[in-house]
């Protein structure tokens, strides 16, 4: 049985069942945090995968998309200084890197906007968040900063607590994606802050933007293309420099590029290269399975097999390094191990490839996109000996049997794959140095959890046995719930088990309604709470229904409406409230969209308009941010939401009659529908009506006569009138106005429809097409229902023949 007291209840004891520990147990803290048991959670492999291999840059630089949407720092480095056929051949990654180092010196981000004060994305940077959320990381930061015991707990690993720096470095140095962030920052947040994510509003609040979309999807997909060999920058004149150098994070040796294109002895075939990829997903990453599959492919006297299987070592070392492979190995042992699997031996590697399918794919591609590297750094071959062990062959070499003759480059390239595993063994070691430093550090802080949580065990036994022993759960629950008048109404779980939901379903109800209504006009928050308390066809079941939906997910049970049910009651009790309160309602979501698009830091859409006073409370369920920001703007703005509101209820006068019209007629002559606001058939008459009203003038005052009527029983129209509404703003309230009085031509039931009296039978027909045959047919129902000849004969009338009457009425 589960006991689930309900929010704004009265306080109940929640005693739960003994169960079987391996099962049921709760997880004790320090496991929850690492997910290991008895383990804490310094995971920080450090890992830099920044090397990465090449291709030319040039034909990035090329791209039209690339320059007109990159980073404007970078632009100016790239095509506006120093030796631009130089620099456009370095690549993007590294140029980031080069534009945008010096942010390693700045303090904080109101330094970085400083240091670039002529790039746009940089323009709205801020130190201090812009906004102070109550969700997600940036919430959990500000929720902790009040908490005393935090004061000396600081954000990273490293005793850093600058979340704005940290990802801005991330974008603009690593070049990292927000997915590569997040996973970067899970492995440097400190334990005290886990289990959040960075969102785009984290980083947006301090300012932070992503490049340009085009530049930055193609900067990521060709990231990891680029050359292992870091370019140097050019010197004072602008040149290379001439000779061998020694550059880059490997210390390897390079000479100046050359991108003249180069003769291949080898060259993949696309089609070779599906079929390789798809041999290598069958051989399972298998080496030597790898190596059966070339030979039989290409045959093994074809040359470029003999190539693919000579290099075939360095080949996979490199495409393993690019998906990462080892650490994710190294993931997956951990893992096995914690659940008593054997991590050695072919079974293991059969298990990891199952579980993991997609990298299978990703290290086959990354294997024939090596190989493809190999042929192109190869070329057509060199002068230099090289023996077996990949090395140069000198006087002093050891082994002098050649077993090809190379090029200087694809010496370093084969230099460079040499270096991966050690230093990646290297970092390792440094890893687990650490993880024994923190682990020390956190069992001298804080002791052993194995302990606590055997401790934590024994308590809970002892309080079951105390709970046993002195009566039953749910007759202990009944009398200390109605110490404080709450109720206790027991509800079946989805699990079978009893849920016993505690409080006062009354008090809940209506905190749950004021609630809701805390973003109205005062005055109809007022009235609606009144009428929701009262309205008698609300009943027990809904009220229940309404005080358990955070737990519906849990519950199973007829007491509790479905989701439909629960829905369409709703918008049933919604509904009768509006119909028998619309001025009050009108004025009121008026009131609110009104208070919104004045106060708003973004522009809204014009659907504001349409909204019914309840449905801002849907939105803002379904989007934490955009509850923030209703429940802010309305309480900040109180006295005027109410100002509006209660202007929205006043009578409206004769002037405000005359101008209200005169607007109406003048947004229609000029109406284009640029936002779905309305529906279709709504959109389509209101441009027939435009379209006759421009045309034929005595039809024009027609419908001003007819909004002479309409006007007064829809005083929202007042806001017509705002000096400070924008063009598109004003149009949107108006056709949210002439969508309204268009439903009520179509529903208005006379011998002579004043909708007819304006449109003719040509004007329909031609807009037939567009309409839906439900309105059509209301349409030519209507005009079948003409009783007066004379209105029957002008609807019959061609458009030119009634501009021949309005001549004619208007010499008279």
């Amino acid at each position: 049985m589960k006991i689930l007291p309900l929010s704004y209840l009265a306080p109940a004891i929640n005693v739960a069942k003994k169960q079987d520990k391996q099962n049921s147990m709760q997880t004790s803290p320090m496991q929850e945090t690492t997910g290991i048991p008895g383990m804490y959670a310094y995971r920080d492999y450090n890992i830099n995968f920044g090397a990465r291999l090449f291709r030319t840059p040039q034909n990035f630089y090329e791209q039209d998309f690339n320059e007109q949407n990159m980073p404007r720092s970078l632009h100016e480095y790239i095509y506006e200084t120093g030796d631009p056929a130089f620099q456009r051949s370095i690549p993007p990654a590294q140029a980031m890197k080069e534009v945008f180092g010096k942010i390693e010196e700045a303090k904080d981000l109101d330094e970085v906007k400083k240091m670039f004060p002529n790039e746009p994305l940089f323009a709205n940077l801020s130190s201090k968040p812009k906004r102070k959320s109550r969700e997600g990381l940036l919430g959990m930061i500000n929720l902790l900063k009040e908490d005393p015991s935090y004061a000396d707990k600081t954000l990273f690993k490293n005793g850093k607590n600058d979340l704005g720096m940290y990802i801005i470095k991330k974008i603009y140095i690593e070049g990292k994606t927000l997915k590569e962030i997040n996973k970067d920052f899970n492995k440097d947040v400190s334990v005290y802050f886990k289990s959040y994510d960075i969102t785009p509003q984290d980083y947006s609040a301090f300012g932070i933007r992503f490049p340009e979309k085009p530049f930055w999807k193609s900067f990521i997909a060709t990231r990891e293309d680029f050359p292992y060999v870091y370019i140097p920058r050019a010197g004072a004149n602008g040149g290379t420099g001439n000779g061998s150098k020694t550059t880059g994070s490997h210390g390897t040796r390079t000479t100046d590029v050359d991108h003249t294109p180069k003769p291949r002895k080898y060259k993949l075939k696309d089609y070779q290269k599906k079929q390789l990829t798809d041999d290598i997903i069958d051989a399972k990453g298998d080496a030597q399975a790898i190596e059966k599959k070339v030979i039989k492919r290409f045959k093994k006297d074809d040359p470029e097999a003999s190539f693919i299987v000579k290099y075939l070592s360095p080949i996979m070392t490199v495409a393993a390094d690019k998906v990462h492979l080892s650490e994710e190995m190294r993931y997956f042992a951990e893992e096995e191990k914690e659940n008593g699997k054997t991590v050695k031996g072919a079974t293991m590697f059969e298990r990891f490839w199952k579980a993991n399918p997609f990298l299978l794919k990703e290290y086959s591609q990354a294997i024939t996109d090596t190989i493809e590297l190999f042929e192109d750094v190869y070329g057509a071959g060199g002068m230099i000996p090289m023996n077996k062990e990949f090395e140069e062959i000198t006087k002093n070499s050891e082994n002098q049997k050649a077993i090809d003759y190379v090029t200087a480059e694809y010496l370093e390239l084969l230099d460079y794959t040499k270096t991966i595993e050690p230093k990646r063994n290297a970092r390792y070691a440094k890893h687990d140095e650490d993880q024994a430093l923190w682990e020390a550090h956190f069992m001298e802080r804080y002791g052993d959890p194995k302990a606590q949580k055997e401790e934590l065990d024994q308590a809970l036994d002892e309080l079951l046995d105390i709970v046993k022993n002195v009566d039953s759960e749910l007759e202990l629950l009944q009398r200390e719930a109605a110490k404080y008048g709450a109720e206790v109404i027991t509800l079946r779980g989805k699990d079978g088990e009893d849920i016993n939901v505690t409080g006062n379903i009354e008090e809940v109800y209506e905190d749950v309604i004021k609630n809701e209504a805390k973003l109205y006009p005062t005055a109809f928050a007022n009235h609606f709470i009144k009428f929701m308390k009262t309205y008698e066809e609300i009943g027990d079941r809904y009220k229940l229904s309404v005080a358990t939906r955070q737990v519906k997910d849990m519950i199973d049970d007829d007491k509790i409406m479905t989701d439909e049910e629960f829905d369409d009651e709703s918008k049933s009790i919604y509904y009768t409230y509006y119909l028998h309160y619309p001025q009050m309602s009108l004025a009121a979501a008026a009131a609110m969209a009104d208070t919104l698009t004045r106060h708003s830091e973004v522009d809204l859409p014009g659907v504001i308009y349409r909204m019914y006073a309840d449905e801002y409370n849907t939105l803002a369920v379904k989007n934490p941010l955009l509850n923030e920001v209703f429940t802010k703007v309305m309480s900040e703005h109180r006295r005027e939401l109410d100002s509006l509101y209660n202007s929205y209820l006043k009578d409206i006068t004769p002037t405000e009659l005359n101008k209200i019209r005169i607007t109406m007629l003048d947004q229609l002559s000029k109406y284009h529908p640029a936002e779905q606001l309305l529906p279709e058939d709504s959109q389509e008459i209101i441009l027939m009506l435009k379209e006759m009203t421009n045309n034929v003038k005595f039809r024009r005052k027609i419908l001003g006569d007819a909004l002479n009527v309409m006007i007064p029983n829809y005083r929202l129209s007042r806001g017509l009138l705002d000096k400070n509404l924008t063009p598109d703003q004003k149009m949107a309230k108006f056709e949210h106005l002439m969508g309204m009085f268009v439903n009520d031509f179509l529903n208005y039931s006379h011998d002579v429809p004043v909708l007819l009296t304006i449109l003719n039978r040509e004007t329909i027909d031609k807009h037939k097409d567009r309409l839906s045959t439900e309105t059509y047919n209301k349409l030519m129902a209507m005009a079948d229902g003409f009783t007066h000849p004379e209105y029957r004969r002008l609807f019959e009338y061609s458009t030119l023949e009634l501009v021949e009457l309005d001549s004619v009425y208007k010499r008279r």
